[in-house]
């Protein structure tokens, strides 16, 4: 299950179904994302921050937007 929020105030209520192969491709690549933040930035990012970075970035966003 997908879970995410519909109200845009941290409230997981609702869920979408996926399959079991969409899951993994997530998972590899929030593994990828957070290898990467931890070869730029020379450490694993905290919860906060882990939760504001951008699962698949662009490359404007990536200019642009700086996780401290």
């Amino acid at each position: 299950m997908f879970w995410h929020d519909q109200t845009k105030v941290g409230n997981y209520d609702a869920a979408i179904r996926i399959p079991e192969r969409l899951y993994g491709r997530l998972a590899e690549r929030q593994c990828k994302t957070l290898d990467r933040f931890t070869a730029r930035y020379g450490y694993r990012p905290d919860g906060e921050q882990r939760a504001r970075l951008a699962l698949f970035p662009t490359s404007t966003a990536a200019r642009t937007a700086r996780c401290r």
